[in-house]
């Protein structure tokens, strides 16, 4: 993980930033994004895909590196391709057999690999406190 500023003719691709931000480099631009706007992180051959709520950053970074440093955010992975922001999770759909689809607040849905579904039920499904009815 890189933690600083992003200098122009610096080779990294994704640095933390204070707060929730994060700087992505994206061609000869760098994106200033709100850790709270990534919906999914895709791995797609040699980049790795961060869509957020205004669009598409394609990293030339590796899919578990950029999941090294975005995990403390609450980005968890979901797939050996694909990650999600927890926090954005509206609805978790069983589909018999091992089948798993989550549902975010953007409208897409996305199936849940069948190793990474105990760890996702585990942390979106553990109780916090009981409600009694009066």
């Amino acid at each position: 993980m890189i933690v600083g500023a992003l200098a122009p003719s610096s080779s990294a691709s994704l640095v933390i930033l204070s707060g929730d931000r994060i700087a992505v480099r994206h061609g000869s631009s760098v994106n200033i994004v709100h850790v709270s706007d990534i919906a999914t992180i895709r791995a797609m051959r040699n980049v790795t895909c961060i869509a957020t709520r205004h669009g598409e950053l394609r990293v030339t970074l590796p899919f578990g590196s950029a999941l090294d440093c975005l995990s403390p955010f609450g980005i968890m992975r979901i797939h050996r391709s694909a990650a999600v922001n927890v926090a954005r999770i509206l609805r978790i759909v069983g589909g018999g057999r091992h089948r798993l689809v989550i549902a975010l607040d953007d409208g897409t849905e996305h199936h849940v690999g069948r190793s990474f579904q105990p760890e996702l039920r585990a942390q979106l499904l553990r109780p916090v406190g009981i409600v009694k009815n009066a």
